[in-house]
């Protein structure tokens, strides 16, 4: 065995350790800072995005009031440094198409949701017809 031999041993042998570190990290790191975020004890901000098509009408005057859809995020200062790090805190949309007139509408709706756990809740109890078409 040459030398060319023991240094494709050893590089195949250091992508592999490479790769289980990394399945270790996603497995246990990434994981717990995702369970993290999500606890239903997590206090929570509300975002609301405008649609487009809304916007445009509202500017034009052609509607009074905005259609929305509500994102959630867990509040940051809920979450430790190393899980704002490593933890997923991406908005997470709970209703589509909201209709508000202003801002204190917004508020209003939205303040009856403080938690992960309020919002999970209510999205759970809240009957849904779902269509599926092939």
């Amino acid at each position: 065995m040459g030398i060319g031999d023991f240094i494709i041993v050893g590089g195949c042998l250091l992508i592999l350790i490479l790769f289980l570190i990394l399945l270790l990290w996603y497995g246990t790191v990434i994981k717990y800072c995702n369970y993290c975020v999500s606890k239903e004890s997590n206090k929570i901000q509300w975002e609301c995005k405008e649609t487009f098509q809304s916007q445009v009408l509202y500017e034009k005057g052609e509607i009074t009031y905005h259609i929305c859809d509500l994102y959630y995020y867990t509040i940051p200062s809920e979450l430790s440094k190393f899980v704002r790090i490593f933890g997923k805190n991406e908005g997470i949309a709970a209703f589509e198409g909201m209709k508000f007139y202003n801002e204190q509408e917004f508020k209003d709706f939205v303040s009856k949701f403080e938690t992960v756990g309020d919002i999970k809740k209510y999205l759970k109890k809240e009957e849904r017809i779902i269509w599926i078409h092939p």
